[in-house]
């Protein structure tokens, strides 16, 4: 027996000696290879080596089949990727006493760490990490991750069920997450994703923080010390499993609007726990998706913490059809504020359609438009506290109402002001902003016998756009569409919400026996933001113009936008004693097109004028530059034959330059394509486009003269 025993002995020591010196190897991705190892039977080390993506789990490629005991992870630098079912579901053998991450981790990938035990009582999640998959961590004994800067997506459910998880922090600089007593929020708190299950917050109570609209799918579910929960105004969304937990014993719901819930997102609570609602709102909650589960709704007025505005008051005073009104916030918890107002005859409010929202600030304008001239108004001003400006679920009571009497409509500003030579209408004060279609005209007119001097010289303009604009100035006519065009030239403001001057490089005289108009002209097809003011009488000044193709159809702005009774472009006009002249060069054109040059003309005034081109294919090359040309042609030769060329002028007036020209594309080719391309002007073959004639040969499109431009 003796000798048995020895035996036996001795084949347990064998036994334990082969564990010790046992090791196994592995392919678990394309360029990563897992080795386990042990010291006894119980504590292993599981090293990944290599570089890329670890593979989504595999039979027999993965360290965990038949061997889950792991201790130890070593991740080496390089690794980017955990795949899904990392540890194929593994059971809580799987406990690890330190994972050294890979710095070069992205993503973590679908159930990767399901099951799986951390002694660590936080874990660092690796700085380069940018994606959690669904349940990635589910089941895990958890305690708490910290989330790094780089993280952007962490799905719902990533820590699903994970009962020991306390606590989650997310870096400061992270631009998507942030953290709140140990909660995970989107980055403007505007989102709860998750409040983890052994979270214990104060008093077992958990106030779901102001200005929070949506709380996500398992947001606070099966939380082990929740009993009450506090939702305010601001909540609107409630996802499913958002609040289910069969340990809460009290919920309160400060919105009057029942918050859209999903039909589960009370799945685990239970129904007969007291539901606190705001007064006057039992039906409505009583029918609502997700809270019609509760049988125990209790009607209360909770405490108003969305207080109404202080300090209302009139600025200045009223014109004939607006006012603007100050205010100073009542408390915190304010989304926003709005206004209602009445004939002070009337009986009912109207509430105003302008809202605006709470920046921070310690004081408040809002304004209040469309009002009758000489009429007495009562308004009040309301504070929004709903998920929005357009939420009206919420709103506190109204502020003390003030008393007003609108101003008498101004006379008509039949003739400009003038100061120094300069000629504007209306106050030239910045008052609102618009839009205006692409392609549109709007500017003044200056009517005849205004005491300024014979020549416009420079047009100003208040600039919300620094979109290129066309300058246009007409003379004679009652209306734009009887007056005749003697000048345009393009422009680019330089400097937004202020005015910016352009100097006509054309002087243009102002007959006083005639009506002089300026205009400006969107130059591409897209909306573009003007400023007008508000509140000047100014028929002269609120002429606008639609274009379509070669018409365009003129209007008083009074019939364009009726709810502004009186409109005035910001455009000031400039007058000088003498013409001023500045050099410029326009309407390049290629006159004579072959293999190897090119023959260029334009119009403009210069003492010389300066070319430069270069090849389309190369933008990035310098410009080749010809200058003191002293005609308004020259020829460039030593081109590259059948290639797409650029080419620009500029004028030189003593030491004052122009701007260059646009750009004009040419395409070099020989004398015979071009004389074919003449022969073929057949009807189906031409083609008009912004008033020239272009003709399509072959794919390719030339102009009138039979020249190449594309």
């Amino acid at each position: 027996m003796k000798k048995f025993l020895l035996s036996l002995l001795a084949i347990i020591c064998a036994t334990t000696f082969a564990f010790a010196a046992e090791k196994r190897t592995g392919k678990c991705g394309d360029d990563v290879t897992w080795t386990l190892t042990w010291d006894d039977p119980w504590y292993k080390t599981l090293t990944l080596t290599g570089s890329g993506d670890i593979y989504d789990y595999k039979p027999l490629q993965s360290p965990v089949d038949g061997y889950p005991q792991i201790r130890y992870v070593n991740m080496s630098n390089g690794i980017t990727r955990i795949g899904d079912n990392f540890l194929n579901r593994a059971t809580s053998d799987v406990s690890f006493t330190a994972v050294n991450w890979s710095t070069s981790l992205k993503s973590i990938g679908k159930n990767a760490f399901d099951g799986a035990g951390f002694y660590e009582t936080n874990i660092i999640l690796p700085s380069q990490l940018e994606r959690i998959e669904d349940e990635a961590f589910y089941r895990s004994n958890i305690y708490g991750v910290t989330l790094p800067a780089s993280l952007s997506y962490i799905a719902p459910s990533a820590f699903l069920n994970c009962l020991l998880l306390t606590t989650i922090t997310v870096h400061k600089d992270n631009k998507v997450y942030a953290s709140q007593d140990g909660v995970l929020f989107n980055k403007d708190m505007t989102e709860l994703i998750l409040l983890p299950i052994h979270n214990h917050p104060t008093n077992d109570i958990y106030a779901i923080p102001k200005g929070v609209t949506v709380i996500a799918d398992y947001g606070i579910s099966c939380n082990d010390f929740i009993k009450e929960i506090e939702i305010p105004m601001s909540v609107v969304q409630i996802g499913a499993y958002g609040l289910s937990s069969p340990n809460f014993e009290k919920i309160s719901c400060l919105r009057r609007v029942p918050p859209t819930a999903q039909i589960n997102a009370f799945s685990s609570t239970k129904e007969d726990i007291p539901v606190y609602i705001p007064t006057g709102t039992l039906a409505a909650y009583k029918a609502a998706t997700g809270w019609s589960k509760f049988t125990n709704f209790i009607e209360t007025d909770f405490p108003n913490d969305c207080k109404k505005p202080t300090n209302f008051a009139l600025v200045g005073e009223a014109s004939f059809s607006s006012a603007t009104f100050s205010f100073t916030p009542g408390a915190e918890g304010q989304t926003g504020w709005g206004l209602r107002y009445k004939k002070s005859s009337d009986s009912e409010y109207i509430t105003s359609t302008n809202r605006i929202p709470n920046t921070g600030a310690t004081s408040y304008n809002i304004s209040l438009a469309g009002l009758e001239p000489e009429t007495e108004y009562d308004v009040v001003i309301y504070s929004i506290c709903g998920a929005s400006l357009d939420d009206q679920g919420d709103v506190s009571y109204d502020s003390d109402p003030i008393t007003f009497t609108t101003g008498k409509v101004p006379a008509p500003q039949n003739t400009p002001t003038v100061e120094n030579d300069w000629v504007y209408y209306g106050t030239n004060t910045f008052g609102m902003s618009g839009e205006v279609a692409g392609d549109t005209y709007w500017g003044m007119m200056i009517p005849t016998n205004v005491a300024v001097s014979k020549y416009l010289d420079t047009v100003a303009l208040y600039a919300s756009s620094l979109d290129e604009m066309e300058i246009s100035i007409y003379t004679g006519g009652n209306t734009p569409d009887k007056a005749t065009k003697v000048w345009s030239q393009n422009v680019v403001p330089t400097e937004l919400n202020t005015f910016n001057y352009f100097a006509l490089v054309e002087p243009i005289e102002y007959v006083k026996s005639k009506n002089l108009w300026i205009f400006f002209r969107n130059t591409n097809v897209y909306n573009i933001p003007i400023a007008y003011s508000v509140g000047a009488n100014t028929p002269n000044a609120r002429w606008i113009g639609i274009a379509s193709g070669d018409n365009v159809t003129w209007m008083d702005m009074k019939d364009f936008a009726p709810e502004y009774s009186y409109i005035t472009w910001l455009i000031d006009a400039h007058f000088t004693a003498k013409p001023v002249y500045h050099p410029y060069a326009k309407d390049l054109v290629a006159k004579k097109v072959n293999n190897n040059s090119v023959t260029l003309g334009w119009t403009g005034r210069a003492d010389k004028f300066e070319v430069r081109y270069r090849k389309v294919a190369n933008p990035e090359d310098e410009w080749n530059l010809k200058i003191n040309i002293t005609s308004k042609s020259t020829t460039i030769s030593k081109l590259e034959a059948e290639k797409d060329y650029e080419f620009q002028v500029r004028a030189k007036l003593g030491d004052d330059y122009s701007d260059w020209s646009e750009v004009l594309n040419v395409f070099t080719e020989d004398k015979v394509a071009i004389d074919q391309v003449l022969e073929e002007k057949a009807p189906g073959t031409k083609f008009m486009k912004d008033g020239q004639l272009f003709i399509l040969h072959d794919g390719k499109i030339y102009n009138a003269s039979g020249f190449r431009v594309q």
